[in-house]
């Protein structure tokens, strides 16, 4: 049963436990031991670490349980605030990975262990891939079999999961791991190579765990965008926070919960992807493949000026603002759309290398686009692939607003506790700025 202690001025129930699995050995700690605690939740890795920092005064930890530093030594801890429910949960297992002692030289009182924690469903995925295996069928039905057959049958979301449109059933192209492949790459290369056509656009899918079912789930990214009203988190409103409805025309609508006590923002750190940026990610590309139908080798074109007008529809007009229609950021300049070229080749027939690259720049668009830095008094509710809302009480007093204000996509959460304080920093991007001119792409 949890214990309660408080932690910002509020009850919290936690639980955390150090043990072996082998030697059926474990001890339990208070919060009041815990002098640290970092936990990041990231939308583009479906494993999660985490860092510890606990009091071990005399020894404690060593005489109490038995490190045998092979895997079978677990650390789990559960954390939520009192009377929310369990799907707020801070809820998770960790294999140690990795101590260091941080001693205190005139008492030995003072000591702490600091431990390095691994997702214990990414180290089950640390496996090496037997001899000889090979994998065919659509990218997300062999994801889906890779974990049910290392990490358990009841570890993916049936509901939740689209195999994508990218199948391999054609010789030579099985898959074929490395011998120095282990399972955990297998699944990160395989992501690599999904693909989901959405009516006449390819976009890449996020594999995801959601740690309230406890379950993996796989899903393109224009579905995340499509549902952004059922995803949103809260509103967080910019300088004094009397009122989040204002006829700031660059507000998103009032749809999101607001606490006036907590969510309102001091300052914000607000970046526009720049030339170093654009000149990685916003690149036209030629495709080389083999193309079974003229049965030769051949190459085509994919040029971002003809995928922005499908990205737009897929990642920006699912968004609305109070004055009017919002504008896609994605500034394409003559250069840009005509002249720079980087090369691609897979070892696929010509079509599917085609759609990988479509889905690989329809993902830049979004992900290398307006990024949002906000820190926060900590809510464990909090997660990535949710979406926020940043509105100004006010009207415009400036073109930052058109950038800053908006409905933002939560890419990476970190839960921070120190002592009895807890933090969260939120990473997000905006693929689009407020209702007004959009950014010329001739402009000289």
């Amino acid at each position: 049963m949890a214990d309660t202690f408080k932690i910002n001025g509020a009850e919290y129930e936690c639980t955390f436990t150090l043990s072996n699995d082998d030697a059926e050995e474990e001890i339990k700690f208070s919060k009041s031991a815990i002098k640290s605690l970092t936990l990041e939740e990231s939308l583009f890795k479906p494993f999660t670490n985490a860092n510890i920092v606990i009091d071990n005064p005399f020894d404690l930890i060593e005489n109490s349980v038995t490190l045998r530093g092979d895997g079978k030594d677990k650390f789990t801890f559960s954390l939520k605030l009192k009377d929310a429910p369990d799907k707020e949960k801070l809820d998770y297992s960790f294999i140690i990975n990795n101590e260091t002692n941080m001693t205190d030289v005139n008492n030995r009182a003072g000591n702490h262990k600091n431990y390095s924690l691994l997702d214990d469903k990414f180290f089950l995925l640390n496996k090496k891939i037997p001899f000889g295996r090979r994998y065919s069928g659509k990218v997300g039905d062999i994801i889906k079999r890779i974990l049910k057959d290392v990490v358990g049958d009841d570890v993916v979301d049936e509901e939740n999961w689209e195999d994508g449109d990218n199948e391999i059933d054609v010789l030579p192209q099985y898959v074929i791991p490395s011998s120095t492949f282990k399972y955990s790459d297998l699944v990160l290369y395989l992501l690599r190579m999904y693909y989901f056509k959405d009516d006449d656009i390819h976009v890449r899918g996020l594999l995801r765990f959601d740690r309230a079912k406890k379950k993996y789930t796989l899903m393109p990214i224009t579905k995340i965008y499509k549902d952004n009203k059922k995803l949103l988190l809260e509103g967080f409103g910019v300088g004094d926070l009397a009122d989040k409805s204002s006829s700031n025309k660059f507000n998103p609508p009032s749809e999101a919960e607001v606490n006036v006590y907590t969510n309102q923002l001091k300052n914000t750190d607000l970046s526009t992807p720049m030339v170093q940026y654009s000149n990685e990610y916003f690149v036209n590309g030629v495709v080389s493949g083999y193309d079974p139908v003229l049965g030769v080798h051949s190459m085509r074109e994919v040029r971002i000026g003809d995928l922005k007008k499908k990205w737009t529809e897929k990642f920006v007009d699912v968004f609305s603002s109070v004055g009017g229609k919002p504008k896609p950021f994605l500034v394409l300049n003559k250069e840009k759309k005509e002249e720079n070229f980087r090369i691609y080749s897979f070892p696929y027939n010509l079509e599917k290398c085609k759609n990988l690259v479509e889905a690989e720049m329809t993902s830049n668009f979004a992900f290398y686009n307006l990024q949002l830095v906000i820190n926060n008094l900590g809510n464990t509710k909090r997660e990535p692939g949710k979406f926020i809302d940043i509105f100004k009480p006010i009207k415009s007093e400036g073109e930052v607003d058109s950038k800053l204000l908006g409905r933002w996509l939560v890419t990476k959460v970190s839960h921070n506790f120190t002592f009895d304080s807890y933090t969260n920093t939120l990473m997000c991007v905006k693929s689009y700025i407020g209702p007004g001119k959009e950014p010329d792409d001739d402009a000289e």
